[in-house]
């Protein structure tokens, strides 16, 4: 009987040594390894830069002088653009745009 007694009780512990090997049959959520405390931080997504503003006298002006100048230009997309107008009270400001569309 001895010798039963001694087989159940290391099949009990080969059993139990087993399962904690394995993390215990469960899984711990702690983090992404299974193990507290070795946690990777979080992603750091990155900041958009600041939005890019057009002048608009400035395009306005450069796009009439490539279109004088060249009958093949690209077209522009217009709608992805953040304009700036910083002209507001200048009177003459658009004289040079004039001057650019050609005689």
């Amino acid at each position: 009987m001895n010798h039963s007694k001694r087989a159940a009780t290391m099949a009990t512990v080969a059993a139990m040594l087993a399962v904690a090997g394995c993390g215990g049959g469960g899984s711990s959520g702690d983090g992404a390894d299974g193990v507290s405390g070795n946690v990777p931080p979080p992603p750091v997504s990155p900041t958009p830069p600041p939005p890019t503003t057009t002048h608009f006298t400035v395009f306005t002006r450069d796009l009439l002088v490539s279109a004088a100048t060249s009958d093949t230009s690209e077209p522009v997309e217009l709608e992805s653009i953040e304009w700036a107008f910083t002209d507001d009270d200048n009177e003459t400001t658009y004289d040079d745009v004039i001057a650019a569309s050609g005689p």
